[in-house]
């Protein structure tokens, strides 16, 4: 029982405010790039793509029970990637870049390099 109590507070506590901190420390790394967007917009992009990631990652999630070895590292690879796609568009629309495709370049490839370079060396 305490450790249902426990994921219960944390999910609906501290990751609230773990999101507000985050969101508030990536609006202040996305001003000095030139973002002219404010706080709530740049907390409500965030909000906004995890909300249409969760399907995916629950869709992820089910199908890792199914599979194994490098067809689920695949799997999980191109999720992540597509997660970290549809955040960077929100994101970059949201802050409105002038070139989003670039921003969107840059943070996919702040993603893929660190995967390649753990899993494949």
């Amino acid at each position: 029982m305490s450790v249902i109590t426990a994921v219960v507070v944390s999910y609906l506590f501290f990751l609230p405010i773990f999101m507000y901190v985050f969101s508030f420390i990536l609006h202040l790394a996305l001003k000095i790039f030139g973002a002219v967007s404010s706080s709530f917009q740049t907390r409500l992009a965030l909000f906004w793509s995890l909300s249409l990631s969760t399907i995916i990652i629950l869709l992820v999630s089910i199908m890792k029970v199914f599979t194994s070895g490098s067809i689920e590292l695949a799997l999980v690879i191109l999720s992540e990637l597509f997660v970290v796609y549809i955040f960077s568009r929100i994101l970059s629309f949201a802050s409105n870049f002038k070139n989003r495709n670039r921003f969107t370049l840059i943070i996919t490839s702040f993603y893929i390099i660190p995967v390649t370079l753990l899993n494949f060396s």
